[in-house]
């Protein structure tokens, strides 16, 4: 049973924990940060099946997303994402095929799976010019 007494640590003890990790959710339901390399399997979220990485600047830095997107779906990127990405991987278990435009079209790679690529400059010529993408398991 919580008591009153235990109320102020159980606050600050939230409090902490918030800002240890600052997260947004913007445009499409996208948990945004601020990349700072790779995130660890203990820094986000659990990760699950259909889940995709993203960061606007190479070797996952910049702005980057997180979220969980439904499989055999077209998913049509928008601000900050659209045609930005250059750092893109998707959870274990799941691959992704690229697109330059926003509705599955003009495609750009088949088959993308985890960890993904951290400098997608290297990769299918994709940097910078992913429009949308699918997933599956």
């Amino acid at each position: 049973m919580l008591s009153f007494k235990s109320l102020p640590i159980l606050v600050t003890s939230l409090a902490v924990l918030a800002s240890a990790a600052p997260t947004t959710e913007i445009g499409q339901g996208w948990v945004i940060t601020e990349g700072t390399g790779f995130p660890q399997s203990d820094t986000l979220m659990k990760r699950a099946p259909g889940g995709v990485y993203i960061c606007t600047d190479v070797n996952w830095k910049g702005t980057c997303g997180y979220k969980v997107q439904p499989l055999n779906t077209c998913i049509g990127l928008d601000f900050p994402w659209w045609q930005s990405i250059s750092s893109f991987g998707p959870d274990q278990g799941t691959k992704c095929d690229l697109y330059h435009g926003y509705s599955c079209d003009d495609w750009i790679a088949t088959g993308v799976g985890a960890p993904g690529y951290a400098d997608l400059r290297t990769f299918a010529n994709a940097n910078d010019r992913i429009g949308s993408f699918i997933c599956r398991t």
